[in-house]
């Protein structure tokens, strides 16, 4: 089949081919048979929370560009993830790049930060190694995949423009489930996220009174991407005002904020307390303990003494920073 063929593409193809009733509301394209539907601009994909480890970044490609976007560029492609490490290959690569012998692409995958915008030729590079997004050659490529990427996310309303533990706590506060929640639009206006999560990734200086005006923002979920920003930029004049936010996970970006920018104390202390509180942020604040690196173990007392459910990913994370830390 040449053309463009998605997995959420098979389940209305397989009903047309067997003459079945295909409802309204399934996703996908029909790629075969007399009822074939014209074919799709781009693949749509995404990667999200990986059991313990928090992630967030979306994808489109066509049949030879790959676009991707990164909503936690501060996080490594690579993070240790519990049933992952237990693949021979997974623990000899880690192994590998631990020794100091790896090479520069090699090693990539376990550095602090990643790009917050990734472009590849699969045709020329099909192992996806070299970066395009600053080459002015490929500029125009570049603009149509975001416009592409945005338009997927608004048609499939992307319910990951929260963060995963606030999009639950919304979900709760106001009975629904998370399908419900984020088609509403007065609970989840998803064009004003997309607009905060992009300004924010920018990483532009000149973006700091605009974030700043939006830190006091009704909606949570731009307060969130406002705070992300000044991260971004290490920019911590605001910070401190964050550390009693409603929201625990802007809290937590702010917490990281002024540790980033000299005042450990303050942050540190914000993050130790929420652990104390058992916050619903839990999850982030360990993987944060992890980000950290050697200074994490600061942290290490409020990890022990957390009290978390059985086999849940925050025992998961918890069990792993045991392991590191001691």
């Amino acid at each position: 089949v040449d053309r463009i063929v998605s997995f959420v593409d098979m389940p209305k193809t397989w009903l047309s081919l067997t003459d079945s009733n295909v409802p309204d509301y399934m996703h996908g394209t029909i790629f075969l048979g007399p009822e074939t539907e014209p074919e799709q601009n781009y693949h749509f994909a995404f990667r999200g929370r990986m059991d313990e480890r928090i992630e967030n970044a979306r994808a489109v490609c066509d049949k030879r560009f790959l676009y991707i976007r990164n909503y936690m560029p501060y996080t490594p492609w690579m993070q240790h993830l519990n049933f992952l490490w237990k693949m021979k290959a997974t623990q000899v690569w880690d192994a590998h790049v631990q020794s100091g012998e790896a090479s520069e692409v090699e090693a990539r995958f376990f550095k602090p930060k990643k790009w917050t915008e990734e472009l590849y030729d699969m045709e020329k590079d099909p192992d996806s190694v070299n970066n395009l997004i600053e080459n002015p050659e490929f500029a125009k490529i570049a603009g149509e995949m975001r416009k592409g990427l945005r338009a997927k996310q608004l048609k499939y309303i992307d319910a990951g423009l929260l963060p995963e533990s606030e999009m639950v706590k919304r979900a709760a506060d106001h009975d629904l489930t998370i399908h419900d929640l984020v088609r509403d639009p007065k609970l989840y206006n998803l064009p004003k996220l997309l607009d905060a999560a992009d300004l924010a990734l920018e990483e532009n200086p000149e973006n700091v009174p605009e974030l700043t005006k939006k830190l006091a923002a009704a909606d949570v979920g731009v307060r969130y991407w406002a705070a992300v920003g000044l991260f971004l930029l290490n920019n911590g004049d605001h910070a401190t005002k964050l550390l009693s936010d409603e929201s625990h996970e802007t809290r937590a970006m702010a917490a990281w904020t002024l540790i980033n920018t000299g005042h450990k104390d303050e942050g540190f202390h914000c993050l130790e307390t929420l652990l104390n509180e058992n916050t619903y942020a839990s999850l982030t604040v360990l993987n944060m303990v992890d980000w950290f690196g050697d200074e994490g173990e600061v942290l290490m007392p409020a990890v022990r003494a957390l009290e978390t459910k059985k086999k849940s990913y925050p025992e998961r994370m918890r069990d792993y920073l045991l392991e590191k830390f001691g």
